[in-house]
Order: structure tokens, then C-alpha cells, then sequence
């Protein structure tokens, strides 16, 4: 697949870290595990194992006390490197995202969860219009 095939690439990984440290202070104390995972190509054993199918493990669940009350929050986290590799994809999808259906939500420019939740609040529905159709995208 394309988006693995750049993922391979160690210039494509510099440019993902430079991305997400552009216009941080704190670059060195926030992003040196980045930066590690990065120079040590561990994204290959990652990359690997996408391409087999495997994926990545289910995010771990933790329950979070909530600041006000007594209730837990429950809370999914993936591991750090696991973290990286999701961030590293949405980063290279960002220049497909022209082509994506306008009702895709996930791994969006300017377009979150958040952004779902408002259209369905304001109770604006996207039907499958032709319009809104999803667009099969071809990997070769």
C-alpha cells in the first residue's frame, strides 16, 4: 500500500517530527521519545506487521478520577510507539484528504469527532448522496 510505502521512507518520519515539533518549546523534554523511535527505525517492526494484517494491540483501559466527584472517567490509550505509528498515518493522509467523502470524520484536516458531534447536534443529516458517496481509493 502507498501510505505504508512512505512510511518506510526515514525522510518522511523527519518530516512528521518536524511537523509536530513546529512551533513547540518544550521540543526536546516532549518529543525525545519521538525522535528516538525515529532514528532507531523501530516503525519497522510496526510497518511489518500492518502489512501482514496484524494491526496494532486494542488501547488499554484505564479509569481516571474526574477533578469534581468521586465518578472515573474511562480513558483508551495506545502505547507511545503505538501512538506514533496512528500519528505518522493521519500525518500521511492529510494529502488525500481532498477525495475523502465529506461524512469521513477520521483522520481528517480541520475535521474532528467533535465536528461529527455538531452536525448531528444541529440536526443536519448527510445522507448518501451521490454527492457524499464514499470514493473508493485504489492503492496501486
Amino acid at each position: 500500500m502507498i501510505i505504508f510505502d512512505e512510511m518506510e521512507k526515514p525522510e518522511a518520519w523527519i518530516e512528521f517530527y518536524r511537523h509536530k515539533t513546529r512551533n513547540q518549546e518544550d521540543v526536546n523534554a516532549r518529543y525525545d521519545g519521538l525522535l528516538d523511535f525515529i532514528e532507531s527505525q523501530k516503525y519497522f517492526v510496526y510497518i511489518e506487521a500492518l502489512r501482514r494484517g496484524d494491526g496494532i494491540s486494542a488501547p488499554k483501559k484505564l479509569l481516571v478520577n474526574k477533578s469534581a466527584s468521586g465518578k472515573k472517567r474511562t480513558v483508551y490509550c495506545y502505547t507511545e510507539e503505538e501512538k506514533y505509528i496512528l500519528g505518522m498515518i493521519a500525518f500521511l493522509l492529510k494529502r488525500y484528504d481532498d477525495i475523502f467523502a465529506p461524512n469521513l470524520y477520521s483522520f481528517r484536516v480541520q475535521k474532528t469527532a467533535k465536528t461529527a458531534f455538531s452536525i448531528s447536534a444541529s440536526g443536519s443529516e448527510l445522507a448518501n448522496t451521490e454527492e457524499n458517496a464514499p470514493v473508493a481509493v485504489s492503492s496501486k
